[in-house]
This record gives structure tokens, C-alpha cells and sequence, in this order.
């Protein structure tokens, strides 16, 4: 089995590990994405991993947070109405290898420690699912977020 084979692997031990859905995407693609200092930054949702998960039809827009280091989707959904504009979070995880105790996943996830396995974590980024917060459940965008997504 080769290295790539064994990516699912340890991205589906990650996975159960976290209780939520993860993303791989390259860093330069990310860095390309977000490349401003601003800290609020309205991104393109099809340059990433999330573009298929099935936001399109009532999709608003995908914000960058830098200070919460998030991507958050805003969209319309008729049926929680009043509160229709749903708010998903997905955290961002720069390096992988500072946050995690990876030789654990490497073991449990039937995986090699080599370094085809510490170069891909270290070319990707992570996006990982957030769970539902208070802020969810929205009756309109935030102006701020409005202001951004106006502006662009």
C-alpha cells in the first residue's frame, strides 16, 4: 500500500477522532485564497473542498475569519425560518503536526510515520466541520458580513 492509500486512513481516524467532517487542501491553494491581511475576508467557496458539500442552492457567502482562524458559510434556509440564515463554521488548522499528537493518529489509523506522510501534513491545510453554536441560527447577516460581502 502506498502512501496516498493511506491517507483515507488517518484522515478517517482524524475524522472519528474529531466527531465531525474534515477537508485536506493544499496550503498554496489556501494562501492564495486568503491572502490579505484583512481580518475578514470574503473567499470563493469553489477554490476549496467545501465547493461540493451542497451550499449552492441557497449559498450567501464564505467568509474568511483570521482572528477565529474559521471559514464561515452563510446561507438561506426556508425551513428555520425566522431564523433562516444559517451560519456554518469550519476551523481552520494551519499545521496539522503543532496541534495534534500525530504519532498517535499515525498508530491508530493503520498508517507510516515517513516522509510522504510529514510532507503532505506539512503542504495542507485542515478544514474541520464545527459544530452548531448559538450563532447558527441567524433572522439576517451580520452587517459587518453584509458590508464585506457589498463591498467585494
Amino acid at each position: 500500500m502506498t502512501w496516498k492509500e493511506r491517507i483515507p486512513r488517518f484522515t478517517f481516524y482524524l475524522q472519528k477522532t474529531k466527531g465531525n467532517s474534515i477537508f485536506w487542501m493544499k496550503k498554496s491553494d489556501w494562501d492564495h485564497i486568503h491572502g490579505t491581511r484583512k481580518e475578514l475576508v470574503k473567499i470563493s467557496i469553489e477554490e476549496t473542498p467545501l465547493k461540493n458539500i451542497g451550499f449552492e442552492e441557497e449559498f450567501l457567502a464564505a467568509i474568511y475569519n483570521r482572528r477565529g482562524n474559521e471559514i464561515q458559510i452563510y446561507r438561506n434556509d426556508a425551513k428555520d425560518y425566522p431564523l433562516s440564515i444559517n451560519k456554518d463554521k469550519y476551523s481552520v488548522v494551519d499545521d496539522i503536526q503543532k496541534t495534534e499528537d500525530i504519532s498517535e493518529i499515525i498508530v491508530a489509523g493503520s498508517t507510516c510515520d515517513n516522509e510522504n506522510l510529514r510532507d503532505f501534513l506539512k503542504n495542507h491545510i485542515l478544514l474541520i466541520k464545527c459544530n452548531r453554536g448559538k450563532d447558527h441560527w441567524l433572522k439576517s447577516i451580520p452587517f459587518e458580513i453584509d458590508a464585506i460581502i457589498r463591498s467585494t
